[in-house]
């Protein structure tokens, strides 16, 4: 489900926004509104980069979708009202959404994006600030993981539970076909514009960065990538990427810093679990279910940081 509706990332307990390490240079449109914004740490190189084209996906109440054609394929940019959910390919801007900003934009209306700002239909964006999205090493707190997987019994998802049940039973037994079958079976699985399967998986590369699991993560991004962007939705898929990469949204870096024992405060985990389990319909819940269970595999320092083919390098009794 979508990720776009949820509690404004300035309602959750993100760190402040700060100034662009680097902007480059920007031309104004002659008689353009100007619109200063905050952006996304993940998407700052596409806007600061060369001039390039697009066009609007869709708007909706508190967001809108841009489709950007790069060399390396779409990128998705979201502009974000601000109560919507700090996805780490957005830019905010400073309006709400009871001002229905996006409602004269349709799909395929033409847009630009390079230079240090995004051009449409009269508008010049430019971000000032940006807000981060990189995932960290977490030291994860035991108690507070516990609190975590108690407060997901139970909690809706908007997928199937064989699917999962095949995802949890691949990993607990380091099992490489079975994890890609699993994988893929979860490609595009479910409805709206990020289906329950995507949101799943994107929670899982996350919790996995995390635990500095990177071979595993590149094992999960190798089965996802053949044809992703046929098997789900262009914005999905560019989340997904993202995922892949070590990017997460704001509700979702939120919860990580409330479980990280450096940092963890077990009165602030609740809080920060219901705003991300309040984005979409179901999108909260795919991804925290995805995180939890990135989150309680084994560390990299544990060094079983492969899921292997079947018997591979296993001695014999």
């Amino acid at each position: 489900m979508s990720e776009f509706t949820g509690p404004a990332a300035s309602g959750s307990a993100a760190p402040s926004p700060t100034a662009p390490s680097s902007t480059a240079p920007a031309t104004t449109a002659p008689g353009a509104r100007q619109c200063p914004a905050v952006a996304a740490q993940a998407v700052l190189p596409l806007v600061n980069g060369p001039l390039l084209a697009g066009e609007v996906l869709a708007s909706w109440y508190s967001a809108m979708a841009l489709a950007v054609d790069t060399p390396a394929g779409t990128r998705v940019i979201g502009l974000l009202a601000a109560e919507a959910s700090g996805v780490p390919h957005g830019i905010r801007l400073d309006v709400s959404a009871e001002a229905r900003p996006f409602r004269t934009f349709t799909g395929g209306d033409p847009v630009f994006v390079g230079a240090g700002s995004i051009r449409l239909q009269g508008w010049q964006i430019r971000p000032t600030r940006i807000y981060p999205t990189a995932v960290g090493i977490l030291q994860a707190d035991p108690t507070c993981i516990n609190t975590f997987r108690e407060r997901m019994l139970g909690a809706p998802i908007g997928i199937p539970a064989a699917p999962l049940v095949r995802l949890q039973e691949a990993l607990a037994e380091q099992d490489a076909a079975g994890l890609r079958t699993a994988v893929t079976g979860l490609v595009g699985l479910g409805a709206g514009l990020t289906p329950g399967g995507d949101d799943i998986l994107a929670g899982l590369l996350v919790g996995l960065h995390a635990l500095g699991r990177a071979a595993l993560v590149q094992q999960i991004g190798v089965a996802m990538s053949g044809g992703l962007t046929e098997r789900t939705t262009v914005f999905s898929a560019d989340l997904l990427r993202m995922a892949t990469a070590g990017h997460a949204s704001t509700e979702t870096l939120a919860v990580l810093r409330a479980l990280d024992r450096r940092t963890a405060n077990p009165q602030l985990l609740p809080g920060a679990l219901d705003r991300l389990l309040a984005v979409g319909h179901t999108s909260g819940a795919d991804l925290a279910t995805g995180l939890l269970l990135g989150l309680t595999q084994p560390s990299a320092q544990s060094g079983r940081n492969r899921v292997h083919a079947r018997g591979a390098g296993r001695k014999s009794a």
